[in-house]
């Protein structure tokens, strides 16, 4: 079953982030930087140090996680905070295998007494796998407003039997169905030795009416659009997140007696972190438009070229030096720019009708034909050191007669 992530496919252009409440902004960074690092910690977990152990069976062998967790802490984030639209953010996180390997080394040595595995093996290993190898994870965020905008990709033609207010209308569905499950999980919390529930508590409605309208507010960290035209939703709400607004909202009730002292109060703040569910949501969508799904006839290009296509678009992209190495950091800026570039392309009119890119979402033949045609953009231009030492500056140009040229074919 294909699945596409959130940020294969918004339903907008990209434009320059329009500035939103630094609280709002704090939030989605922080979701998109802890689901990259849950992502690069998995990664790095499920790495084989032998063909019969991973690091993960490993640390927890010698009762280690906390020092590789440490260790996974200290995580570069790569090409700073960036924003694909005003309402989605996009974080980058990489470690070097070569600090995984010392950590995970020094674990053999104070423990290798008990050792599942030889310690020259464990180190020959390291070296040939680790020392030059980076791990890396990428992970978006998406403002809880913005969840309409998010669509299926142009590829999944089951999709195109679905109207706009009908995939909103899932979309809506399954995060109520995320809401429900975390608030449902919580009821069978207890305190003073089971004498106090929170199932009475949110009964009362206060507590649960706060819990909702605190769900429904978190950024979306992952959205899929099945091909069973089904929707599962993610959202970025831990029991840590959750604990402020549900212990601020208990505060505030009276229909149950609050936990006494400190004690009772870490006691239930214990029982939320492990019986509080993922905040994750399903809803089916409903197949309903007319004249269109698999059989339905594309979108006819005209013969006559616009304006456009006798004329080249060009985008920058600037990074910020990554570790002192000049390749990698004009890699990372000549992301930046096509990723611009793109967002360009996508703008331009095909007709009257669409844009470029709201034609591409919605025909897989023109999808293609615009990667092709974006996959001929060129570099021209490299700036090292600018705007500042270390960082590079990249110019990438597209002559966008290839794109018209990809269109007409």
């Amino acid at each position: 079953m294909r699945w596409m992530a959130l940020f294969i496919s918004i339903c907008v252009a990209v434009v320059s982030p329009t500035l939103r409440g630094d609280d709002s902004q704090a939030d989605q960074i922080n979701a998109a930087a802890a689901q990259a690092f849950d992502t690069l910690q998995r990664e790095v977990l499920g790495a084989r140090l032998t063909n019969e152990m991973t690091v993960g069976a490993f640390v927890e062998h010698c009762h280690a996680r906390d020092a590789l967790d440490a260790t996974l802490h200290g995580a570069e984030q790569i090409g700073g905070t960036r924003w694909l639209d005003d309402q989605t953010v996009q974080v980058r996180l990489e470690i070097r295998g070569a600090d995984l390997a010392r950590t995970i080394e020094k674990i053999a040595e104070d423990n290798s007494a008990s050792l599942p595995a030889p310690l020259h093996t464990l180190r020959e290993r390291l070296k040939k796998d680790f020392s030059h190898r980076i791990f890396s994870a990428t992970a978006t965020s998406t403002a809880a407003g913005a969840a309409d905008r998010l669509c299926p990709d142009a590829s999944q033609i089951a999709w195109r039997a679905v109207t706009d207010g009908d995939r909103r209308a899932a979309i809506e569905a399954a995060r109520h169905n995320a809401i429900e499950r975390v608030i449902d999980s919580l009821r069978a919390v207890a305190w003073d030795n089971g004498k106090r529930h929170l199932a009475d508590a949110l009964a009362a409605g206060a507590v649960s009416d706060s819990l909702r309208d605190w769900l429904s507010g978190r950024p979306i960290i992952s959205m899929e659009f099945r091909d069973d035209l089904e929707v599962r939703i993610s959202l970025a709400a831990s029991p840590a997140d959750l604990w402020p607004a549900l212990s601020g909202a208990l505060g505030k009730q009276s229909a149950v007696s609050v936990p006494r002292d400190a004690r009772e109060w870490d006691a239930l703040r214990h029982q939320v972190k492990m019986k509080m569910a993922a905040a994750i949501g399903a809803a089916p969508a409903h197949a309903s438009a007319p004249g269109v799904g698999a059989g339905a006839p594309l979108r006819i290009i005209s013969r006559e070229p616009p304006a456009w296509a006798s004329t080249s678009a060009d985008a920058e992209g600037v990074s910020t030096s990554i570790g002192g190495n000049k390749l990698r950091t004009a890699r990372v800026a000549e992301n930046i720019a096509m990723a611009r570039l793109r967002a360009r392309v996508d703008a331009l009119s095909l007709d009257s009708e669409a844009t470029l890119g709201q034609a591409a979402r919605r025909d897989p033949q023109i999808a293609e034909a615009l990667a092709r045609g974006i996959g001929r953009a060129r570099i021209s231009k490299v700036d090292y050191d600018s705007p500042e030492p270390g960082a590079v500056r990249v110019r990438m140009t597209l002559d966008l007669e290839s794109i018209w040229r990809e269109l007409a074919r």
